[in-house]
């Protein structure tokens, strides 16, 4: 089971289109970061790539051009919020350097739920084009800053793109027009999350899952997917996974064994080989970084 984007569309379309990639790399679950450069003069369409992207201009782009808003300028420190499923056509001259935050529709609906309570697929991000928010600005400039390949600089960035898509749902999202049929009601999905607070330690099955929401479990799975856009098990894999960060990031000295079997995993050492995957650092690691970062965030803090 894989909870990242391995290669975004957008990346590939770049790609196509000669665009030049400094680095890249896996922040987290559902979290791809990438820097870009641009010499060449080559149109670009990004045609519903399936994941959002943030796009932050660090130097240049005053000749780019978005095709259906020609008004619209360019340049260092503009923003442009692409959701997964828009279109839209670029025409590219002169020179431009820029960072890329891409993120799953999963990985935005797991945050909609931890900060609204309500149908991920009720709130719907904004397609824009060049604008102008300094905060934000800032917080991509300090992400491009980091060394994501080393395991502080990941982890740092890990916090700090969490901070940037919730602040996006905050102040470039809406709710969404259509109404949406199928899935669970925000009451349901209330339920859920409560009853799994308490219970997560223990063995869980489909079975029980369903059964704090009335439903077989067939129609449960089923309805699950449509609000989550993931299967159960993948959703609670993702939540024993995020509780145990949470634990170690307020206690690093916790106990690893604790730990695990307090978020429902079997043994450390399963516990170890899904937060690697998930993060690209094992929880020891993770738990003695926590201090490290505790104490870097004094000094480096985007809003």
């Amino acid at each position: 089971m894989s909870l990242t984007i391995a290669s975004p569309r957008i990346m590939q379309e770049l790609t196509a289109t000669r665009a030049d990639l400094e680095r890249h790399a896996v922040i987290s679950a559902g979290v791809h970061v990438a820097c870009w450069q641009r010499h060449t003069l080559q149109d670009t369409a990004y045609q519903q790539p399936g994941h959002h992207t943030l796009s932050c201009y660090l130097h240049g782009g005053e000749q780019i051009r978005r095709r259906d808003q020609p008004s619209l300028r360019g340049g260092p420190g503009k923003l442009c919020l692409l959701p997964a499923e828009h279109e839209s056509y670029w025409q590219v001259g002169g020179y431009i350097h820029f960072l890329h935050l891409y993120f799953t529709p999963q990985y935005l609906a797991h945050q909609i739920v931890e900060l609204f309570d309500c149908e991920p697929r009720s709130i719907v991000l904004a397609d824009r084009t060049y604008i102008d928010d300094h905060a934000l600005a800032h917080a991509c400039r300090q992400l491009n800053q980091l060394d994501w390949q080393q395991d502080l600089g990941r982890l740092a960035a890990q916090t700090l793109t969490q901070e940037m898509t919730a602040y996006l749902l905050q102040t470039q999202a809406r709710r969404g027009l259509q109404p949406f049929k199928g899935g669970l009601s925000p009451y349901q999905q209330r339920v859920l999350h409560e009853w799994l607070d308490h219970h997560l330690g223990e063995t869980l099955t489909l079975a029980d899952m369903a059964s704090t929401v009335a439903l077989s479990e067939f129609h449960f799975a089923r309805m699950f997917k449509l609000s989550f856009g993931m299967p159960p098990h993948a959703w609670l894999l993702q939540q024993r996974l995020l509780k145990a960060r949470a634990w170690l990031s307020r206690d690093p000295a916790a106990d690893l064994l604790q730990v695990a079997q307090h978020c429902g995993f079997t043994s450390v050492s399963l516990m170890s080989r899904h937060f690697r995957r998930w993060l690209g650092l094992a929880p020891g690691q993770f738990r003695q970084l926590s201090g490290h970062l505790a104490t870097a965030e004094k000094q480096v803090f985007w809003r």
